[in-house]
């Protein structure tokens, strides 16, 4: 009965509280206007500095373990020490 009743009188709490906190009347979001604006006049925005274009390195070719891939001796699951 009691978590019945926890459970009615948070639903109420929480209706109440989304219900209560919305009001348009105080609305106080200011409009964004959106206005274009020229650079200052300075040589980092006049002269920008140029580089040239820096080729990437080249991708290095993949080589596996040699010992990874099967072959050699190595101790499975369940394999003793050499019996």
């Amino acid at each position: 009965m009691r978590r019945r009743l926890a459970g009615c009188a948070g639903w109420v709490i929480g209706a109440v509280g989304v219900a209560g906190c919305h009001t348009v009347q105080y609305d106080t979001r200011v409009p964004m206007v959106e206005e274009f604006r020229a650079p200052p006049d300075e040589a980092r925005f006049n002269n920008p500095q140029e580089q040239g274009y820096r080729k990437p390195p080249p991708k290095k070719e993949f080589k596996p373990n040699p010992g990874a891939m099967g072959g050699g001796q190595g101790m499975g699951m369940g394999a003793g020490p050499g019996f």
